[in-house]
């Protein structure tokens, strides 16, 4: 009896409780035990004992030790008052008595012996199903609380499983796809994609469904309220051990802002491009030895029209160029200036004959200026060469970008961690573990220093941790979510850009239960960003440095642009301007006015129709004085011939202007 009543003490601590159907059942069990016990008991001494073995194993089964250690105590507690008060088949010859008690206790230990094997089985394997069912629901809340759309298709396509948010987001479930005469994912495509992108979205996914190839495409995707938002998507096969296909895992993620900005950066570039590009000039950029490293449009469209064999030159050098184009008369002093440029680091310009198209030379002007370091050395040198015939065309370059996504929890394409309520990392997904080139969690532990702080200063880059961990405790403090953009520290040392994110998961009550992030490797975009972002400061370098007047008004004739070599000329800002007083108020403020009558006839002819212009004026300099300057300008026109902008050009001529008249 003692062992079993230890299992009871024991057991009966736990937080397992018998359910309402279980006393009832155990209440049965008694009565066959009692019944079985008696019969054992009786005069006729068969063996009916044995009979009380399914029942206890039964029990032992069904109630685990509970009912194991019931049956047997109830069993031994029978057995000891009918032998004490005489009334049973015990009484009787001694040697005869002896031997059938001997055989009772040794068929009461070898019974209550199984009982608790089976008991011990059953146990174990309650055990295993109540683990399993919590794996389970932690899963399951993992996948919704991922602040991705998550789903799960079938081998042939048809959609099984849509996580929380990607419910959320469309309104609707797989259920809600069911539609007679057509699939769930013609169904899905049909309400949820753009109408421009199912065609290429159910033609990837057929492709990848047939060959088994990742799929990954951007696509638009409609919200439960209407809205179009631009997703990014990839999904994975899952294989069985035999290779076959078994069901796709897919993660969407929505990227709509960040296409956004992408077009918006874009629009920026295209803009400044076009600037430089309408500018009626010709630009280029050398390297400090005189190596050029870049010619605008018009320069080498006009290389092309001149040197027959030009893309045989590869990257040639300007004195190449300069034996090729210009005037046999004029290269020998442009060489020797240009020479003296690049090795003095002196402004310089020049007039010389450029030859044309069919052998004819025309007349142009270039201007050479130099970029400096901090250090005062020559970074770069810059140049523009006026022509009255051709415009400043510059190549536009946009890089495409895209970015993969990885699989759910290990499959899922994002670095995925769980944590505490308050903020202690307690998961970290294959992949970021292999990001990070961890075994395990342990290995971020630090004497006197939290997990989390350990994680943060270890395997974030220095000049954000601090930022990440203020932003971090606040909102483990707060309970907000959490979203900012950092760098960690891969495997190999090297610092990689992630967009990372968290949001709480709570109870029924509202308290926070443990907190789910991920974050997502934007390295790629960052520096693509800060590609474009450089690319536009050098674009509008390049237009604030050189040495020509540039301004751009409307179509209607509103000044709308200038550029700082003018600011600095006129010594006046585009807000210095008359708003209201539009083109003839910028004319009466900076120009003759013997000239202001027949520049503004120019200039309005040649917005009325549409002309270039071309007109040779005094302008007024910053202190006061009126200098000769020969201005140019030609529209911008968009894909249907209208003119949405006038950019224009200003080059000082007084020098050559006075000069010309002294001669004379």
């Amino acid at each position: 009896v003692a062992p079993p009543a230890l299992v009871v003490i024991q057991y009966w601590r736990s937080k397992t409780q018998l359910s309402p159907a279980q006393p009832v059942e155990a209440s049965v069990l008694g009565l066959i035990f009692l019944g079985v016990a008696a019969l054992s008991l009786s005069d006729v001494y068969l063996p009916t004992p044995y009979i009380i073995m399914p029942p206890l194993l039964w029990a032992a089964a069904r109630f685990e030790f509970r009912g194991a250690a019931v049956a047997l105590t109830l069993l031994a507690l029978i057995t000891m008052t009918l032998t004490i008060s005489g009334d049973s088949q015990f009484v009787g010859a001694p040697e005869f008595q002896r031997q059938r008690q001997v055989m009772l206790q040794l068929f009461l230990a070898i019974s209550a012996f199984s009982a608790l094997i089976v008991a011990a089985i059953s146990r174990q394997r309650q055990l295993a199903l109540v683990t399993s069912r919590d794996r389970e629901r932690e899963l399951s809340q993992l996948v919704d609380m991922v602040p991705s759309h998550v789903w799960r298709l079938a081998p042939d396509g048809e959609p099984i499983f849509f996580n929380k948010r990607m419910v959320d987001f469309l309104g609707l479930d797989v259920a809600d796809t069911i539609k007679p005469g057509m699939s769930r994912m013609t169904a899905m495509i049909e309400a949820g994609v753009h109408p421009d992108d199912r065609a290429a979205f159910s033609d990837t996914l057929r492709h990848c469904l047939a060959t088994g190839e990742v799929l990954a495409m951007r696509y638009r995707l409609r919200r439960q309220d209407g809205v179009y938002r631009w997703m990014s998507s990839r999904a994975e096969p899952m294989r069985d051990q035999d290779g076959r296909l078994v069901q796709w895992y897919g993660l969407c993620h929505d990227i709509d802002d960040q296409m956004h900005a992408e077009e918006a950066l874009r629009r920026s570039e295209r803009q400044l491009q076009e600037t430089i590009d309408a500018v009626p000039v010709r630009i280029w950029s050398a390297k400090p030895t005189g190596g050029p490293v870049y010619f605008n449009k018009r320069y080498q469209d006009h290389f092309r029209s001149v040197i027959a064999d030009f893309e045989a030159l590869g990257e040639p050098r300007i004195e190449q160029l300069l034996q090729e184009l210009i005037h046999p008369e004029d290269a020998p002093e442009v060489q020797n200036t240009l020479r003296n440029c690049f090795e003095t680091g002196g402004m310089s310009t020049m007039r010389f004959r450029w030859r044309e198209q069919h052998g004819a030379y025309r007349w142009a002007e270039c201007r050479v200026e130099p970029r400096r370091n901090e250090d005062g050395e020559v970074a770069e040198w810059y140049g523009v060469s006026l022509d009255i015939d051709d415009e400043v065309r510059a190549q536009e370059a946009l890089r495409d970008r895209e970015r993969e996504l990885s699989q759910l929890v290990n499959m899922v394409p994002v670095h995925i961690r769980r944590l505490t309520p308050k903020g202690e990392p307690t998961f970290f997904n294959k992949r970021l573990l292999d990001f990070f080139g961890l075994n395990d969690l342990a290995q971020l532990d630090k004497p006197d220093m939290s997990r989390l702080a350990a994680a943060i200063t270890t395997l974030v880059h220095p000049e954000d941790a601090a930022r990440l961990l203020e932003t971090v405790r606040h909102s483990f403090a707060t309970g907000e979510p959490y979203s900012m953009k950092y760098r960690m520290r891969h495997a190999d040392g090297a610092y990689r850009w992630v967009d990372g994110r968290g949001e709480p998961v709570r109870d029924q009550s509202g308290a926070i239960m443990q907190w789910y992030a991920i974050s997502i490797d934007i390295d790629d975009e960052m520096r693509a960003q800060e590609a474009l972002r450089d690319r536009e400061r050098q674009l509008q370098q390049l237009i604030d440095t050189v040495p020509v007047q540039i301004w751009c008004v409307t179509p209607g004739g509103d000044p709308a642009y200038i550029n700082k070599t003018m600011m600095d000329y006129i010594g006046l800002k585009l807000d210095d301007f008359d708003a209201d007083g539009g083109l003839p108020s910028a004319i009466q403020t900076i120009v003759h006015p013997e000239d202001r009558a027949p520049l503004l006839q120019a200039l309005t002819h040649s917005f009325s129709t549409g002309e270039p212009f071309e007109l040779k004026f005094r302008n007024r300099r910053w202190d006061g004085s009126y200098r000769w300057t020969e201005g140019h300008a030609e529209p911008l026109r968009d894909e249907s011939g209208r003119i949405i902008r006038w950019f224009g050009a200003n080059v000082d001529i007084h020098d050559f202007v006075t000069s010309q008249e002294a001669l004379q």
